[in-house]
Protein backbone atom coordinates (compact mmCIF):
# COMPACT_ATOMS: atom_id res chain seq x y z
CA UNK A 1 0.00 0.00 0.00
CA UNK A 2 2.54 2.32 0.90
CA UNK A 3 4.02 1.91 -2.65
CA UNK A 4 0.98 2.93 -4.24
CA UNK A 5 0.70 5.82 -2.23
CA UNK A 6 4.17 6.55 -3.25
CA UNK A 7 3.56 6.13 -6.76
CA UNK A 8 0.50 8.09 -6.86
CA UNK A 9 2.10 10.85 -4.49
CA UNK A 10 5.34 11.08 -7.12
CA UNK A 11 2.12 11.17 -9.94
CA UNK A 12 0.62 13.63 -8.64
CA UNK A 13 3.71 15.73 -7.97
CA UNK A 14 4.43 15.46 -11.53
CA UNK A 15 0.96 16.59 -12.32
CA UNK A 16 1.29 19.36 -9.91
CA UNK A 17 4.65 20.04 -11.49
CA UNK A 18 3.80 19.87 -15.34
CA UNK A 19 0.61 22.05 -13.97
CA UNK A 20 2.48 24.55 -12.97
CA UNK A 21 4.83 24.90 -15.56
CA UNK A 22 2.31 25.13 -18.29
CA UNK A 23 0.48 27.78 -15.82
CA UNK A 24 3.73 29.87 -16.17
CA UNK A 25 4.14 29.34 -19.87
CA UNK A 26 0.69 30.73 -20.11
CA UNK A 27 1.59 33.51 -18.57
CA UNK A 28 3.93 34.56 -19.93
CA UNK A 29 1.62 34.09 -23.44
CA UNK A 30 -0.79 35.95 -22.13
CA UNK A 31 1.35 38.96 -21.15
CA UNK A 32 2.73 38.65 -24.83
CA UNK A 33 -0.23 38.57 -26.49
CA UNK A 34 -1.37 41.79 -23.93
CA UNK A 35 1.81 43.57 -25.83
CA UNK A 36 0.75 42.05 -29.26
CA UNK A 37 -3.11 43.41 -29.17
CA UNK A 38 -1.20 46.71 -27.42
CA UNK A 39 0.82 47.24 -30.12
CA UNK A 40 -2.01 46.34 -32.67
CA UNK A 41 -4.78 48.87 -30.83
CA UNK A 42 -1.84 51.97 -31.27
CA UNK A 43 -1.17 51.36 -35.10
CA UNK A 44 -5.21 50.44 -35.82
CA UNK A 45 -5.61 53.78 -33.85
CA UNK A 46 -2.37 55.83 -36.16
CA UNK A 47 -4.06 54.13 -39.33
CA UNK A 48 -7.25 55.09 -38.86
CA UNK A 49 -5.97 58.83 -38.19
CA UNK A 50 -3.90 58.30 -41.43
CA UNK A 51 -6.93 57.41 -43.26
CA UNK A 52 -9.40 60.35 -41.91
CA UNK A 53 -6.46 62.72 -43.07
CA UNK A 54 -6.16 60.88 -46.38
CA UNK A 55 -9.80 60.97 -46.90
CA UNK A 56 -9.57 65.09 -46.01
CA UNK A 57 -6.55 65.28 -48.52
CA UNK A 58 -8.20 62.60 -51.61
CA UNK A 59 -11.60 65.24 -51.03
CA UNK A 60 -9.73 68.09 -51.39
CA UNK A 61 -7.79 66.98 -54.29
CA UNK A 62 -11.18 65.65 -56.13
CA UNK A 63 -12.13 69.42 -55.41
CA UNK A 64 -9.22 71.10 -56.74
CA UNK A 65 -9.83 68.34 -59.78
CA UNK A 66 -13.70 69.47 -60.27
CA UNK A 67 -12.36 73.13 -60.45
CA UNK A 68 -9.96 72.61 -63.05
CA UNK A 69 -12.71 70.37 -65.14
CA UNK A 70 -14.84 73.19 -64.90
CA UNK A 71 -12.00 75.76 -65.34
CA UNK A 72 -10.76 73.49 -68.70
CA UNK A 73 -14.24 73.13 -70.02
CA UNK A 74 -15.03 77.17 -69.77
CA UNK A 75 -11.87 77.74 -71.52
CA UNK A 76 -11.13 74.92 -73.83
CA UNK A 77 -8.74 76.25 -76.39
CA UNK A 78 -10.13 73.43 -78.86
CA UNK A 79 -13.76 74.83 -78.22
CA UNK A 80 -13.05 77.97 -78.51
CA UNK A 81 -14.15 79.73 -82.05
CA UNK A 82 -10.98 82.59 -81.36
CA UNK A 83 -8.49 79.08 -81.49
CA UNK A 84 -10.53 78.12 -84.63
CA UNK A 85 -10.14 81.36 -86.31
CA UNK A 86 -6.43 82.20 -85.33
CA UNK A 87 -5.63 78.64 -87.08
CA UNK A 88 -7.38 79.53 -90.34
CA UNK A 89 -5.63 82.81 -90.14
CA UNK A 90 -2.44 80.99 -89.80
CA UNK A 91 -3.44 78.91 -92.39
CA UNK A 92 -3.95 81.50 -95.07
CA UNK A 93 -1.05 83.62 -94.05
CA UNK A 94 1.21 80.43 -94.78
CA UNK A 95 -0.65 78.89 -98.21
CA UNK A 96 -2.41 82.32 -99.41
CA UNK A 97 -6.04 82.53 -100.06
CA UNK A 98 -7.87 79.44 -100.48
CA UNK A 99 -10.69 78.80 -102.55
CA UNK A 100 -13.45 76.21 -100.86
CA UNK A 101 -16.20 76.13 -103.77
CA UNK A 102 -19.41 73.20 -103.57
CA UNK A 103 -17.61 70.43 -105.29
CA UNK A 104 -14.84 70.79 -102.45
CA UNK A 105 -17.26 70.72 -99.50
CA UNK A 106 -19.35 67.65 -101.65
CA UNK A 107 -15.97 65.81 -101.62
CA UNK A 108 -15.92 65.42 -97.93
CA UNK A 109 -18.09 62.68 -96.47
CA UNK A 110 -20.02 62.64 -93.07
CA UNK A 111 -16.72 60.56 -91.84
CA UNK A 112 -14.12 62.93 -92.90
CA UNK A 113 -13.17 64.74 -89.51
CA UNK A 114 -9.89 66.39 -88.70
CA UNK A 115 -7.49 65.24 -85.79
CA UNK A 116 -5.62 67.84 -84.31
CA UNK A 117 -2.15 66.74 -82.92
CA UNK A 118 0.69 68.70 -81.06
CA UNK A 119 4.34 67.26 -81.93
CA UNK A 120 6.04 68.26 -78.04
CA UNK A 121 9.55 68.42 -79.51
CA UNK A 122 8.92 71.22 -82.61
CA UNK A 123 5.71 72.59 -80.78
CA UNK A 124 3.90 72.19 -84.12
CA UNK A 125 0.57 71.84 -84.38
CA UNK A 126 -0.79 69.03 -86.89
CA UNK A 127 -4.04 68.85 -88.30
CA UNK A 128 -4.73 65.99 -90.30
CA UNK A 129 -7.70 63.77 -91.74
CA UNK A 130 -4.96 60.71 -90.75
CA UNK A 131 -6.48 59.58 -87.38
CA UNK A 132 -3.56 56.78 -86.85
CA UNK A 133 -0.86 60.03 -87.21
CA UNK A 134 0.40 58.54 -83.73
CA UNK A 135 1.01 54.69 -84.31
CA UNK A 136 2.61 55.77 -87.39
CA UNK A 137 5.89 57.99 -86.15
CA UNK A 138 8.82 56.51 -84.46
CA UNK A 139 7.74 58.19 -81.25
CA UNK A 140 4.21 57.98 -80.44
CA UNK A 141 4.73 59.78 -77.30
CA UNK A 142 5.97 63.04 -78.96
CA UNK A 143 2.52 63.44 -80.57
CA UNK A 144 -0.46 64.40 -78.57
CA UNK A 145 -3.89 63.95 -79.91
CA UNK A 146 -6.69 66.38 -78.89
CA UNK A 147 -9.03 65.30 -81.24
CA UNK A 148 -11.82 62.35 -80.53
CA UNK A 149 -14.58 60.61 -82.75
CA UNK A 150 -16.57 63.08 -85.06
CA UNK A 151 -18.36 65.60 -83.37
CA UNK A 152 -21.39 65.23 -85.43
CA UNK A 153 -20.64 69.25 -87.10
CA UNK A 154 -22.10 69.29 -90.48
CA UNK A 155 -19.39 68.83 -93.18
Amino acid sequence: MITLNITLLIVLALGIALTLFNYRKVQLERKRNIIISTGIEELMQKTRHEIEKNKKLVERAREQLMGSEEELDSEDPINDPMMLSSILAVIVKKYGALTLNLKDFESTESEDYVSVYVDTKTQDLILSLDHGLVEKKKDPVSLINFSGNDDNTFH
